[in-house]
């Protein structure tokens, strides 16, 4: 640990419910391994920051790289902590009672697969963060609010390992984005086009929104109109060519498209932009 370790106790108080079992939070920077340890309550540890293993009796061992998360049981042997000579920074929590067995019934987390990997640290970061500050108000409603804490996180991280199996098992979309760049000009029936790659039209749209922030359509779309602009600054075609020779039959439909997209019409464009 380091000078910048954060930690939280919670004593269980007689009366309240075991649903609110959120019991410490942590947050260090470590770089020792932790060698055959039992916990008696479920933890939950997300590494932000770093590279090592972790083991346990009924998963084995794994590879641990940032951004990851993974779960502990009551009772089960494990070992965890950065490669040697190296340190990760991680979070932490132990929790027990009810929350920990809703979270196990809907199999948000599972023993055979403890680690999971994330794709969206800041979220993870985000919720870890205010985990912390309900541990800091030792009030019922806090209580409460950090067991439903936990099980956020637990669904958070269920969703991002999922997406994370998801891209790793299914095809990759580089191929099909470079394909669609050199048929950007032609007619193409998007949905043939995402058979040729082995996708749905679904999973493709959902591949190019996550590899270039925009569907496919939208995709192709885009490489036109800068294809466009480009012919406007630099050769003497009319509208009509343009629009014919980057992939719209329609020279009405291309101009109001344009407009739209970049404030102007093609011949405005054109004026503003001609290279001499």
């Amino acid at each position: 640990m380091t000078e910048l370790s954060v930690a939280a106790y919670r004593p269980h108080i007689p009366g309240t419910s075991p649903l609110l079992g959120v019991l410490e939070y942590g947050a260090h920077r470590i770089s020792t391994q932790i060698e055959d340890r039992q916990l008696e309550v479920f933890a939950v540890v997300m590494v932000e920051r770093g590279r090592g293993r972790l083991r346990t009796a009924s998963s084995g061992s794994h590879v641990v790289t940032a951004p990851a998360i993974f779960w502990l049981w009551p009772g089960m042997v494990h070992s965890y902590g950065p490669d040697d000579g190296t340190d990760w920074d991680e979070q932490w929590a132990l929790f027990e009672g009810r929350i920990a067995t809703d979270v196990l019934a809907s199999a948000l987390i599972e023993p055979r697969q403890p680690l999971l990997q994330l794709h969206d640290l800041s979220e993870m970061q985000r919720l870890f963060a205010l985990l912390r500050v309900e541990m800091g108000d030792d009030t019922h409603l806090a209580r409460a609010s950090a067991g439903a804490r936990i099980h956020r996180i637990a669904l958070s991280a269920a969703h991002q390992g999922l997406i994370e199996r998801r891209e790793r098992t299914e095809l990759p979309v580089a191929p099909a984005i470079e394909a669609l760049r050199a048929r950007a000009f032609d007619s193409i029936d998007l949905s043939r086009f995402a058979e040729e790659f082995g996708m749905s039209p679904a999973t493709l749209r959902r591949k190019f929104i996550a590899a270039t922030g925009v569907p496919s359509k939208a995709f192709q779309l885009r490489l036109r109109l800068d294809r466009a602009k480009e012919m406007l600054a630099i050769s003497n075609a009319g509208i009509e060519a343009i629009a014919h020779q980057t992939g719209f039959e329609d020279a009405f439909y291309f101009s109001r498209i344009f407009a739209q997209r970049e404030g102007m019409s093609p011949s405005s464009f054109r004026n503003a932009n001609r290279r001499q």
